[in-house]
């Protein structure tokens, strides 16, 4: 019988068991095509495994299998990316600049510069546009062209430049959004103050 295969499987295939039992232990922190090549690796070295319930192969009607023991998450080759959602969350609720950000830093943890100078120029260039047009349209509620322009922001970060240049099959950790986030709400916050101030 041929070997099963996906777009991880030759990845997988360079990794030690130890590596592979700590990916399928921690599933939470991976794609789901990740964790099957992790275990379809596994079998075929004759690894010992336990049932358990992990998402099942589409293409099989056996249920999966990981490993019983519960090792290190941590994986060399996966870098550690802001998720998709939290990059289109903080675009829409807020503002394009703090995903464009967070997308840039993405760009730079994977190494590809040109990517990281690129989102770094949407960005600013988003931002001014986003300025002129909420100052030079009359008959149109500011506040929901704003939301409006912040949600076309986040389409194109977290669909557009997300799929070309991380795409949906990278492998990669979930990075943590605190930070991002407390520092877009802290700003919001002190601008909206700044605002009634000014006002009063």
């Amino acid at each position: 019988m041929d070997k099963k295969q996906n777009y991880f499987s030759a990845k997988m295939a360079s990794k030690s068991t130890d590596d592979l039992e700590a990916i399928i232990a921690n599933k939470k922190q991976y794609q789901q095509d990740a964790i099957q090549a992790a275990i379809w690796e596994l079998e075929s070295r004759g690894s010992v495994l336990t049932r358990q319930s992990i998402p099942v192969d589409k293409t099989s009607n056996k249920e999966s299998l990981i490993a019983s023991s519960s090792k290190s998450p941590v994986d060399s080759n996966a870098p550690e990316l802001y998720p998709k959602w939290s990059i289109w969350v903080i675009s829409a609720l807020f503002n394009p600049v703090a995903g464009g950000v967070m997308m840039a830093m993405n760009m730079r943890r994977i190494g590809k510069k040109n990517a990281f100078l690129v989102l770094l120029s949407f960005t600013v260039s988003y931002t001014l546009l986003m300025f002129v047009i909420t100052n030079s349209v009359f008959g149109i509620n500011s506040r929901s062209l704003i939301y409006f322009l912040n949600f076309i922001g986040a389409v194109v970060l977290s669909e557009g430049f997300w799929n070309k240049y991380i795409g949906e099959k990278e492998e990669y950790k979930s990075r943590s959004t605190l930070v991002p986030f407390a520092v877009t709400i802290g700003i919001t916050i002190l601008m909206l103050w700044a605002m009634f101030s000014a006002v009063t």
